[in-house]
């Protein structure tokens, strides 16, 4: 589906003769930013297409023009936030090494620091989805030095799901520890 201006086909941003459209890009920040209010005082599976548009203030179409399902919204936030955490990273060079280790303690207290995403990687209920993306985004960084340590790609990418997993058990027990139990956790990860 096109218009004579703009590429309406869900999830572009493009327009045919000006790059990028700012209002697209716009409307699925707001899209992204109602769903992690939502998910502050609904379960995932609660929060409807109907709720979020309301929640942004559009209406189910414009929704739609953006993404199929509240799923999608999902994992655009969770590629927002790996993004911009390793953003952070690399311009003040943590996790340096490439290795699982470098990345633990920064990655749950930026997190745990961060309330806008924090829900997302402390929540349970979205663990598997979260592992998911986080695999399928630290893929790159992290295969290299698994292959290189003679694994196959599939043990590879068990090895990040176990290390994935054990990342955001870590964020959700320093989330809901107190003040002074914090230090023994990061203290732990030292111990890797």
């Amino acid at each position: 589906m096109k218009s004579s201006n703009i590429d309406i086909e869900r999830g572009s941003d493009r327009t045919p003769d000006r790059g990028f459209d700012r209002r697209s890009l716009y409307t699925k920040d707001l899209i992204k930013g109602s769903f992690l209010e939502l998910l502050k005082t609904h379960s995932f599976t609660s929060i409807s297409v109907t709720a979020l548009a309301e929640k942004a203030g559009i209406g189910r179409n414009t929704f739609y023009r953006h993404f199929s399902n509240t799923f999608e919204v999902l994992e655009a936030s969770i590629d927002d936030a790996l993004t911009e955490i390793f953003t952070v990273f690399t311009f003040v060079g943590l996790g340096t090494e490439g290795n699982f280790k470098s990345y633990v303690a920064p990655f749950c207290e930026y997190v745990i620091n961060t309330n806008r995403y924090r829900l997302l990687f402390t929540d349970p209920d979205l663990s598997s989805i979260v592992i998911g993306r986080t695999i399928a985004y630290n893929d790159r960084i992290f295969a290299r030095s698994l292959e290189a340590a003679g694994l196959t790609p599939k043990q590879a990418e068990a090895v990040l799901r176990l290390q994935a997993a054990g990342m955001l058990e870590v964020c959700t027990t320093y989330a809901n520890a107190k003040d002074e139990e914090k230090a023994e956790v990061i203290s732990a990860l030292e111990l890797l």
